[in-house]
């Protein structure tokens, strides 16, 4: 028998900024992406208290973007 995670593995998420699309596994790689597309105060705002070692930065990093799209 296998057995079931109930945690996500948390390797990289995909960013999509206009036709740019990139892998990002870190949370330092996330904010440069974002910076590249001059929306430098849009990163610092969503990573203002989140710590980058945390075990599900990467997941909380995406949660956090999603709401900010959902809620423009």
């Amino acid at each position: 028998m296998g057995s079931i995670s109930r945690t996500q593995a948390e390797r990289s998420i995909r960013m999509v900024i206009g036709n740019d699309e990139r892998e990002i596994s870190s949370l330092k790689e996330a904010k440069s992406f974002l910076k590249q597309h001059k929306a430098g105060a849009l990163a610092d705002f969503i990573l203002s208290d989140m710590d980058a070692a945390a075990p599900g930065a990467l997941v909380a990093f995406r949660n956090r973007l999603e709401m900010m799209r959902a809620a423009l």
